[in-house]
Order: structure tokens, then sequence, then C-alpha cells
């Protein structure tokens, strides 16, 4: 399955197409919250919360390659 696919299949509502666009993404998500922030656990904690807001508010996704955009914005300005 394609990237766009999964982002119109996770629009949708389907929670597996969400949970591997994350994983997609797992590596930045912790790099910049890593650079971010000093502490492994409050690095964890924005990438957390990042996945959940981005999960809530992915029906408001225009295109699919802002999708990492979203979620680094998230974690950038949660912390």
């Amino acid at each position: 399955m394609s990237y766009e696919q999964d982002v119109i299949l996770a629009r949708d509502g389907d929670r597996d197409a969400f949970v591997r666009l994350i994983r997609h993404h797992e590596g930045s998500l912790y790099r910049v919250a890593k650079g971010m922030l000093d502490l492994e656990a409050d690095s964890m904690d924005a990438i957390q919360e990042a996945i959940v807001k981005a999960y809530s508010s992915i029906t408001k996704l225009r295109e699919a390659k802002f999708i990492v955009a979203q979620e680094v914005k998230t974690v950038f300005f949660n912390f």
C-alpha cells in the first residue's frame, strides 16, 4: 500500500493505516523531540502527545505530504 493511500485510509478512520504512517515517521519524530528536549522521558511524552494530536486532527489533513510537518509542528509547539 502506498503512503498516499495510507493517508486517505487514515483520514477515513483506518487505525492500521495511521499506525503505518506513524511508524514511517517515528525516526524523524524522535530526532526532533530529542534535539529539543534533554530528557528521554520528555522526548517520549512529546512524541506521544504529537501522535494523539495528529490522530485527532488527521481528518482535517488536506495533502499527504503535510503529515510529517503536522507531527513535527505538534512536537515543537508542545514543549
